[in-house]
């Protein structure tokens, strides 16, 4: 293996997050350690699965938006609910930190149109409210994404959308 020290640098970042993504598989599928790696687990749920899951919750919520467009307009408060989702999707970002955090590892190798070419970046990915404990923020290589007002939005648009779920049950 002949790299120059850069691509073994960005090939050596790529190995550690797949061991984390590889320990975070080994640790969470087996139950019989939740007890003694309870707070290694929650860490890993939060940093790695936690920012991942919650990014990929907020695009499917802003298609299913795109897709209940028809139906929105039943209800007043839905549509001013969902306007803010939207609007604070977009201005948060939230479509390119879903990209960014998907193909972290192409940028780093340099296998992006886009490629990472900055300082290399701190593994830690992501920021709580001190008072909440809600994610606020997730970094993604060198960029850090505010997230809560997209996560507030998206709170706020359960209860709506768990009624318009009945009332089109019916």
């Amino acid at each position: 293996m002949n790299f120059d020290s850069e691509q073994t640098l960005r090939y050596s970042m790529i190995a550690f997050r797949a061991a984390l993504w590889a320990q975070a598989a080994g640790q969470v599928s087996d139950t019989q350690k939740w007890g003694e790696q309870l707070a290694l687990i929650r860490t890993l749920e939060t940093h790695i699965f936690g920012a991942h899951m919650c990014v990929l919750a907020f695009v499917h919520l802003h298609s299913s938006l795109r897709v209940l467009a028809p139906c929105l307009g039943l209800d007043k408060d839905l549509v001013e609910r969902a306007r803010t989702f939207r609007r604070a999707y977009k201005e948060e970002r939230i479509y390119d930190l879903r990209n960014r955090l998907e193909h972290e590892e192409e940028y780093l190798a340099g296998r992006h149109p886009r490629s990472f070419s900055g300082s290399f970046p701190v593994v830690h990915v992501t920021g709580y409210d001190g008072k909440t404990g809600r994610l606020e923020s997730v970094r993604s290589l060198d960029t850090d994404y505010v997230i809560s007002r997209t996560l507030a939005a998206a709170v706020a648009l359960e209860e709506p959308f768990r009624a318009l779920s009945v009332s089109l049950g019916k």
